[in-house]
């Protein structure tokens, strides 16, 4: 009888010792500024996962007495943590092609040469302003080297060009597209003006920065749920994820200073300490 209750009390023990270490984050970020894209609780100090999910968010005591023996425990000395950024996006370019003047399907042709000889034949049939768009360019296309704004200013110079490589993630454009896009200039004729994505605060600035045709700027928070928040629910995911919330996936960006506080203008120069996807470090 006695060995029975022993063997009760054993397997007891050993029951909440494996309770408790489910319990457990696995990871926990502290002394952090926590934007969690919770409209209800839309600032914290910490944040601790279990597994894939969160499983807190709050201050940080509170986080960090959910830690165990095998707990990473991370310091985020001060640094912006925010919800994983999702890439959901449209190419909006291709919703231009029932216009009378379509695209340059640069895909199909074979060098530097035929692309000017395109583009000028273009810019000779439309009126001046009407822009000249071209779709599709892959490296090979150029022989090694992208060209520059002057080139294309001197094919087309009264006409905005702009040219959108394969992956629709890089677009080149010459002086009268700069123009018409309100971008201030970046660099002299032999410059390559291309334009592509960047890393996420450098997005962020961007955002920050460009005003409206009435003046109006967007707010950070605005930013960040539009990388965030809205971007999940764009893609029907927002019971999932976009942003810090217990249950949701543990998809988060640590970054090495808090970019809340000052002026858009200066906010690229943050980089990401760490990438947290689905509780895993994934960068860092």
């Amino acid at each position: 009888m006695r060995t029975q209750v022993g063997g009760v009390c054993l397997a007891t023990v050993f029951l909440a010792a494996l309770a408790a270490a489910a319990n457990d984050a696995t990871i926990v970020v502290v002394n952090a500024r926590v934007w969690t894209g919770n409209s209800r609780r839309p600032w914290a100090e910490a944040v601790a996962a279990s597994g894939e999910r969160i499983l807190a968010v709050g201050p940080n005591a509170e986080i960090r007495a959910l830690s165990g023996a095998s707990t990473r425990m991370v310091d985020g000395r001060g640094g912006m943590l925010t919800p994983g950024f999702i890439d959901s996006h449209i190419h909006l370019f291709v919703f231009g092609r029932a216009t009378p003047f379509p695209p340059i399907f640069l895909r199909f042709l074979r060098n530097r040469q035929e692309v000017a000889e395109r583009i000028r034949a273009y810019a000779a049939k439309l009126p001046k302003g009407a822009w000249i768009l071209g779709d599709g360019w892959i490296d090979s296309l150029w022989g090694g080297q992208l060209p520059s704004r002057g080139w294309l200013d001197e094919l087309a110079p009264d006409h905005p060009v702009w040219l959108v490589n394969e992956d629709a993630n890089i677009g080149i454009a010459n002086g009268a597209a700069l123009q018409a896009a309100g971008i201030a200039s970046v660099g002299g004729p032999g410059a390559q003006t291309v334009i592509s994505g960047g890393p996420p605060a450098e997005s962020l600035e961007m955002a920050l920065d460009r005003a409206a045709p009435d003046g109006t700027r967007i707010t950070l928070d605005e930013a960040l749920r539009a990388f965030t928040v809205d971007a999940a629910y764009a893609e029907f995911a927002e019971k999932e994820k976009g942003s810090l919330e217990a249950g949701k996936l543990a998809d988060f960006v640590l970054f090495d200073r808090d970019f809340s506080r000052g002026p858009a203008h200066g906010m690229s120069a943050a980089k990401v300490r760490m990438t947290v996807i689905g509780g895993r470090v994934a960068y860092e």
